[in-house]
């Protein structure tokens, strides 16, 4: 059974040339096993990876300690990545709270080296 990436790819070939982020698009979705169930999907999908191929692109081109490259989630959305590691935004601080600072110890403080436990 022919996956809709594969007949996509197949369509798009037969139409006209592939430009270069179809293609690496295109090498993304069968590296991967990716499959999509409408054409919206495939779009959306193929914008995301656009949109993250860029960045990898400014990336490399930025730096040379590193090469970043694609991913298994290269398709994903920022909001579906974190949810999907359960990752949840930082509280903010606040920048204009006060910090008490703690007087002193308690009177029933324990030195717990003097006690030989630690």
């Amino acid at each position: 059974m022919r996956t809709f990436a594969s007949l996509a790819l197949l369509g798009v070939a037969s139409a006209m040339p592939l430009a270069e982020n179809d293609s690496d698009f295109m090498n993304f979705i069968t590296k991967y096993g990716k499959s999509y169930g409408t054409i919206e999907e495939f779009n959306f999908r193929a914008k995301i990876f656009a949109e993250t191929h860029a960045q990898i692109a400014k990336i490399n081109a930025e730096q040379d300690t590193h090469i970043a490259a694609h991913n298994k989630f290269s398709d994903y959305t920022h909001d579906e990545y974190k949810r999907m590691f359960g990752l949840a935004d930082a509280p903010k601080m606040d920048v204009n709270a006060t910090l008490h600072q703690v007087e002193s110890t308690p009177a029933n403080d324990i030195d717990w080296r003097a006690s030989g436990v630690v």
